[in-house]
């Protein structure tokens, strides 16, 4: 395994194969926890904080944030349109 910096400031991890292809570890998938476990299982020297990519926070705040705009197109383009 080996980790990269993101332009966000967070890491993400490649598993590195002996012929040195890289694939991406998912980090936002169900059962993170699960799966964090079986990795270390699995792999002789995990030595990794894997975490999320993102705090789960911030997904909360792009989902509210997008709620209100929707609100407001639907105010601005439909209900405005017919009360004046």
């Amino acid at each position: 395994m080996k980790s990269f910096p993101t332009s966000q400031g967070c890491k993400v991890y490649y598993f590195i194969t002996s012929s040195d292809k890289s694939f991406l570890i998912p980090q936002m998938i169900e059962k993170f926890v699960e799966f964090k476990k079986i990795l270390k299982i699995k792999i002789e020297f995990f030595d990794f904080d894997l975490d999320y990519i993102s705090p789960l926070w911030t997904y909360k705040f792009l989902t509210i944030i997008s709620i209100l705009i929707f609100i407001g197109e639907f105010y601005t383009f439909f209900i405005n349109k017919y009360l004046i």
